[in-house]
């Protein structure tokens, strides 16, 4: 597991890498988050600069306890994220933390609480 605590423009989030898991073009596990409305997630996913992090924090913006990225950039969360990420089963990641084609890499915000009890437990 990867543990993150980054800060862009004065925010800052944290977030725990959970794995990687396979995804279907016609039903995704989670829905995307991508539209012209979104706060942090600016232009293209393809060429877009720190990906992950803009993911996390247009994911902790809307209250989400899970995000995950696909096929270099793309961001995807929802209210039961946490619930359905696993649905097509567990696969392994692309390096670079930004999953793949048809493969989600998911991080769960706030991971560092969530570890810190995994340790102490």
């Amino acid at each position: 597991m990867v543990f993150f605590i980054v800060c862009i423009t004065g925010n800052s989030v944290e977030y725990l890498s959970l794995g990687c898991f396979n995804d279907q073009n016609d039903t995704h596990a989670i829905p995307s988050l991508e539209s012209n409305n979104a706060t942090y997630l600016n232009g293209s996913y393809q060429t877009r600069q720190n990906a992950v992090l803009r993911c996390a924090l247009e994911a902790a913006l809307m209250g989400y306890k899970v995000f995950a990225v696909q096929d270099g950039g793309a961001c995807y969360s929802s209210p039961h994220a946490h619930v359905n990420y696993s649905v097509y089963g567990e696969t392994q990641c692309p390096s670079g933390g930004r999953g793949g084609n048809l493969v989600i890499e998911v991080y769960l915000l706030g991971g560092w609480l969530f570890y810190l009890l995994l340790i102490i437990w």
